[in-house]
Order: C-alpha cells, then structure tokens, then sequence
C-alpha cells in the first residue's frame, strides 16, 4: 500500500504543478505556442467500506464463506485539454481487503486512457475505454484497447469502433491470428424519450474460431410522470453457445436477456418503482446491472450477477420480479426497501431434493446519509430466503456499510 500511495500522491503532485503551469491563459503570452484553452482538471472519488456475508455462496457446505471485511478504493480522474481535445484517463488504487499486514495487494491501475478528438461532426476516440451501453444489461467484458468513430446529427448519434481483445502473437501466419470485436450503433432521442441499438461481431482467427454476436436495443422514456427504462439483449454463434447437459440440446446458442423497469414520484418524498428482468438459456447481465442488494456484482454484497449461476454450468432461463419504494426523510437522509422474487430454472436439479424449479426471495434496506458536502454514508441489508435451491436452502445474508467522498 505504501508503494502505490507514494505513486499516487507523486502523480497527483507532478499534474498539479502541471495544471498551474498549463493554466488557461486564452491564448495571452501562451507558453504553450499560442495554443489557446489548455488545462488540466482532476477529480475522483474514494471510499471505505466494510460487510459482513452469511453463507453467501449458497452452497450448504461446511466452509459457507461466512465473511466479515473492510476495504477501500481511490479514484484519480485526469482530464487534460487543448482547444477542442482531450487526454481522459482514470488510475485506481485498489486496497481490496484490509489484512492487517499492510495489505500486500495494493495495486495501482489504469481504468482507462484516450484520446477524445472532435472534428465536427465526427468524434475520435482512441485509446483504452470503458464500454457502456444503454441500460446497462448488456453485457461487456473488459476496458478494451479500442478505435471508435462517432458522429452526431440533430438528436441522432451514429458510430462504429472496434475492440482489440487478444493480439496472438505468431510469426507465420504473420500476426493474423488474433480476436477483435466489431461493433456499429446508433442512438436517437425526442423530447424526453431515447433509445439506440448496437450490433458487435467477435471475430476470433485463432485455430478456435469461436465467432459470435451481441445485438442489444434499449429506450429511457419520462412518460405522463413515469419514468420507464427497458432493453432487449441477444448472443448467438459459436462464441456464445450454451449446453444444458451433456445429451440433451447441446447446439442451444440463441441467449436472450430482457428488462422492464418503472418508478413514478408520489410526491416530494416518497416514490415507488418496479422492475420485471428475465434471463434465457444462460444469458448473463452486466455487472452494472444491479436490481437489488445480492444481484449484481458491482456490489460487492451481490451473490451473482442476474441470469448466473454460481452453483453449476447449467443454462436454463431466470425471472426477476422487483418491487420497491424510496423515501426522503430528510434533505440529508434517504431510506429504500425492496422486495424481489426470483424464479431460478438455471439452478434446478442441481441437488438430489431439487425439484422442477428452484426459486428465492430476497428483501433489501438500506440508507444514505450526506455526512458532509460529497460524503456520504450508505448502508445496505440484503435477505434472501431460497425454496428448493440447495440441499439445505439455508439463507443467505449480506450487510454492506461505505463512507463514500467525491472530489
């Protein structure tokens, strides 16, 4: 840990000094060779957290993963510009848990780094990215090494990029074998609607030659005081090609995801929302897509991420039923609740008293408070009570507490 902070605590003073020097001087004896605009800005973010996890794997057995931890993060965002281009990256340091031993696994990391170039009306970004899309239910792999065009006309975007995900290094097929995705979009909005679609082609050349596509379309519409978010996702080809067991439809490669969601304000205080998801032949959301406290591993309280299945490789479909309320109790305290049911095909069969399907209840609460201006304190319950899921259907609990501090 001491390794990474001093690098991080180097870098933050390297560009600080770099920021003044560079500062915007509209272009009035610029030592910048009259480029006019240039700085540097720096933000981020950090936190603290710490959870307590009763037999979250769900597995029944001796060793349930019963775990109580802390950890911690720091985020360093890097935006230096000139004129209309921009130098965007992120590092993290990532303490991952607290050992008492000044955590060996301190690590210092680049969440992304490129180019932004605009030339209107076509935008230029090269370098590593992050993916996003739509409502987050499709899913994305990793930061990719990526060379994205894009252009906007009106209130339509158009744009095509492609992903570099294994360069396979050989000498006589000269370097040809390698996986890369090719992706093409498009997004439009109205008023206070919007949608898009994409379309992505893994192209794997390696002796494998897995090829498969993603195709997702999304829309977030404000609609006679609701608001609505949806999204349709599918993955075919031999790269996502899914078996049930080993003699029965073995070929099954058509996954599909969908959701539903809807949240209307009563009033200045209180609103309620719903949300229905489903999963087909082993179709895994994003990370990103987190509907309650245990589904969704972008929190680190989540058992799996909507449509997996921690316990085996089976690949049958999961239903999702959200209901939930939000309150503001005070302009610095929030409260939710939530009550999820899920109807789990994919974990069916997996145990000798299993039966046809296999299902859960989960209950969520939770809290934020602004401790001070962009600190804040969260904490989140999460109880899920499962029904034929494992040999013993022992419940499982996640309790997860973070001061989280924006700059």
């Amino acid at each position: 840990m001491k390794k990474s902070l001093i690098v991080l605590l180097s870098m933050v003073f390297v560009l600080s000094a770099f920021a003044i020097v560079f500062a915007d001087d509209a272009g009035v004896d610029s030592v910048r060779a009259g480029k006019a605009g240039a700085k540097v800005t720096i933000g981020g973010d950090a936190y603290v957290r710490g959870y307590w996890e009763k037999n979250w794997d769900m597995d029944d057995d001796a060793a349930d993963a019963d775990v109580r931890y802390w950890d911690q993060r720091v985020r360093l965002k890097i935006t230096a510009a000139a004129g209309d281009a921009e130098l965007r990256t992120r590092f993290t340091t990532d303490d991952q848990r607290w050992d008492g031993t000044n955590n060996t696994n301190a690590n210092l990391a680049t969440d992304y780094a490129y180019l932004h170039i605009p030339v209107d009306p076509v935008i230029i970004d090269f370098g590593r990215q992050k993916s996003d899309w739509g409502n987050k239910l499709m899913e994305w792999q990793a930061t990719r090494d990526r060379a994205k065009l894009s252009a906007k006309f009106g209130d339509t975007s158009v744009g095509a990029y492609t992903d570099k995900i294994d360069e396979v290094s050989t000498t006589g097929n000269k370097n040809l074998d390698d996986i890369n995705d090719y992706g093409i979009f498009v997004t439009h909005s109205l008023g206070d609607i919007e949608g898009g679609v994409i379309a992505v082609f893994y192209d794997d050349n390696t002796t494998d030659n897995n090829n498969g596509t993603r195709v997702s379309g999304y829309a977030k519409a404000n609609v006679a005081g609701l608001s609505v978010k949806a999204e349709l996702a599918m993955k075919t080809g031999d790269k996502y090609k899914t078996t049930k067991t080993a003699t029965t439809d073995t070929n099954k490669n058509n996954q599909l995801g969908a959701f539903v969601s809807v949240s209307k304000e009563l009033n200045d205080k209180l609103s309620v929302s719903g949300l229905i998801a489903y999963s087909q032949d082993g179709y895994v959301a994003d990370k990103h897509f987190t509907p309650t406290v245990m589904i969704g591993t972008d929190n680190s309280t989540a058992l799996a991420n909507f449509g997996e299945n921690p316990l085996s490789g089976s690949d049958d479909d999961s239903l999702l039923f959200v209901v939930g309320a939000d309150f503001q109790a005070t302009p610095d305290l929030s409260l939710y609740g939530k009550i999820a049911y899920l109807d789990l095909d994919a974990y069916s069969n997996n145990f000798a008293n299993s039966k046809t399907s296999a299902s859960a209840t989960e209950v969520d609460a939770g809290l934020g408070y602004q401790l001070a201006q962009n600190t804040t304190l969260n904490v989140d319950l999460g109880y899920m009570t499962p029904n034929d899921l494992t040999t013993k259907d022992d419940a499982a609990m996640s309790i997860g507490q973070s001061i989280t501090f924006k700059f």
